[in-house]
């Protein structure tokens, strides 16, 4: 339950020392800590995310990462999620969805065989965390145009004003790097939230391990991506922009919690494993790693330095006579 801030009334959550907007010192709660339940989660000694701890867990592995997870009691207690979107896609259309991956990756220094030689190793259903935010703030930008340059080339020109930004999706797991988890926020659709979980049987849960403060910080740097889009369409004048700075002031700032569905599978080839994370709701977002091959690389240079001795022979040949 949120508690208003004595100073500026932003909400707060039981966990925050310090109000996310003006930085007042929380009010003491009502109840000691001691009178809260400390429930027991699995901590991976990798990637230290932390998931909740159920009997199903046999001898656990890491979902995200799958090094060995042990049981820790922590000593604050961590925060689970109000929300939880659907899974859509289920295990064997995930199973697909990465074969159509592989497929579709081409590059020079990615191996012709990946596709056909790859193999699914694991494939893991899971809830990862992140805030969903709501947040004004005042915004101020400067920018430089062609309206009104005369002569010149660019004139400079600037603004403020208070802007409303919804929904903004901020990850807060600890199992998924921050591009991994940004790549994959774009195609959650928060409307379909559900406050009991609904997927594959035991699928684990990961707990709010980060603190909301660090949220603040990527609330800004969402902000400053989204006003500056805006503002380019709307607020500066021009045909042709650039330089285009803003800054953002948080007036206010709600969050709540939520669980995001996703797959995150480990496919072997040539004795090696690689991961990839495979969308919970929407069958575009596929983000993984593939293995690099240099063999092309080494046959061009190869060429190539066959090319020049050809060339420093000639001119040798031509110099002689």
């Amino acid at each position: 339950m949120s508690i208003p801030c004595t100073r500026c009334q932003s909400p707060l959550e039981p966990q925050d020392l310090r109000c996310p907007i003006c930085s007042q010192a929380a009010p003491e709660q009502d109840h000691p800590p001691e009178s809260r339940a400390f429930a027991e989660v699995l901590r991976c000694n990798d990637c230290g995310a932390a998931v909740s701890y159920t009997i199903a867990h046999q001898a656990p592995r890491c979902h995200f990462c799958g090094s060995v997870m042990h049981v820790e009691r922590p000593e604050d207690p961590l925060e689970e999620p109000q929300w939880f979107l659907p899974f859509r896609i289920g295990p064997e259309q995930a199973s697909q969805l990465l074969r159509t991956w592989l497929q579709g990756q081409r590059g020079f220094f990615t191996p012709k065989e990946l596709a056909s030689e790859a193999t699914l190793s694991s494939l893991a259903p899971l809830w990862w965390v992140a805030w969903v935010c709501n947040a004004n703030a005042l915004v101020t930008w400067t920018a430089d145009s062609n309206a009104g340059s005369k002569r010149a080339y660019w004139a400079p020109h600037a603004g403020s004003g208070e802007m409303q930004f919804r929904s903004l999706l901020i990850p807060a797991t600890r199992g998924l790097t921050y591009d991994e988890a940004s790549y994959l926020t774009p195609g959650y659709d928060t409307r379909t939230r559900e406050q009991a979980a609904n997927g594959p049987p035991h699928t684990p849960i990961e707990r709010f391990d980060v603190q909301r403060s660090v949220a603040r910080n990527h609330v800004i740097d969402s902000i400053h991506r989204a006003a500056a889009a805006q503002l380019n369409v709307t607020a500066i004048p021009g045909s042709s922009k650039r330089k285009i700075q803003v800054s953002a002031l948080l007036s206010s700032l709600n969050t709540d919690r939520y669980a995001l569905p996703a797959y995150v599978l480990a496919y072997r080839f040539r004795g090696q494993l690689y991961r990839a994370i495979v969308h919970g709701q929407d069958p575009r977002y596929v983000w993984g790693r593939t293995p690099k091959t240099y063999k092309g690389l080494f046959i061009a240079l190869g060429i190539v330095a066959l090319a020049l001795l050809f060339v420093f022979m000639l001119l040798i040949v031509v110099a002689s006579l």
